[in-house]
């Protein structure tokens, strides 16, 4: 009993850092912290939408400036080996993407037009957002959000479980819940797993073989800037 109590205390030491990034991420998508200085008496929530707004903006760059400060050594590291083997890198990267992205434009193609079901409640969500709040919703989708997707996803996860395939499954799965089911209005909208898991599972493929987090970090925020930048051009 005291040997495994003592691997536990070892494991969390060993690994406390991928396991505050799920805190801080888990406040982020809660605004948890909102409602602990409503409990101060700072109602935050019930805020005029212009301070919500700021708060949300202010909030998110304090937790991406924590996490960054907590891994500056590993994330220095990856920068500079993905500038001395850049092409290299950035074409494996590139074509993951394209696998990736033929595979949930397939699939979405599919499911919107051929079933009739229309955008995935999270994307219309995210739409709306960048109508209402045009400025944080840019921060959200093209910064912000992919960082701590990458670095909970698959940094986290990919360090957590050494399995490679189960990490890759498992990171790619949850990712394709995360979008789905955070706005589920029908159970059929499940359906949407296929093509938000696909680039889960992409971006994990990508870390998995280079072991460096700059690759599907780096790519899955030019996929968020192109997915944004084609909606602003069609809404004009």
């Amino acid at each position: 009993m005291k040997k495994d109590k003592k691997g536990f205390t070892s494991w969390i030491k060993h690994n406390y850092r991928y396991l505050l990034i799920f805190i801080i991420y888990f406040f982020m998508q809660t605004a948890l912290l909102a409602d602990i200085l409503g409990d101060f008496g700072i109602p935050i929530r019930s805020m005029s939408l212009t301070i919500r707004v700021m708060f949300s903006i202010i909030t998110s760059i304090i937790y991406m400036i924590i996490v960054i400060l907590m891994f500056k050594k590993e994330l220095k590291n990856d920068i500079k080996d993905y500038k001395d083997h850049f092409k290299s890198r950035f074409s494996f990267a590139l074509t993951c993407w394209i696998i990736g992205v033929s595979v949930m434009v397939t699939s979405s193609f599919i499911l919107t037009n051929m079933l009739k079901l229309g955008i995935a409640s999270n994307e219309q969500s995210l739409y709306d957002l960048l109508k209402t709040a045009p400025i944080y919703g840019v921060l959200l989708c093209c910064i912000t959000g992919p960082f701590f997707e990458e670095m909970v996803f698959r940094y986290a996860l990919g360090n957590l479980i050494k399995d490679k395939w189960i990490f890759i499954l498992v990171s790619g799965l949850i990712f394709g819940m995360l979008h789905v089911l955070t706005s589920l209005t029908n159970p059929i909208y499940l359906l949407f797993l296929i093509p938000y898991s696909s680039m889960g599972i992409c971006f994990a493929y990508m870390y998995s073989k280079s072991k460096n987090i700059m690759l599907p970090l780096s790519i899955h925020m030019l996929h968020n800037i192109i997915l944004v930048v084609t909606h602003l051009v069609r809404g004009l």
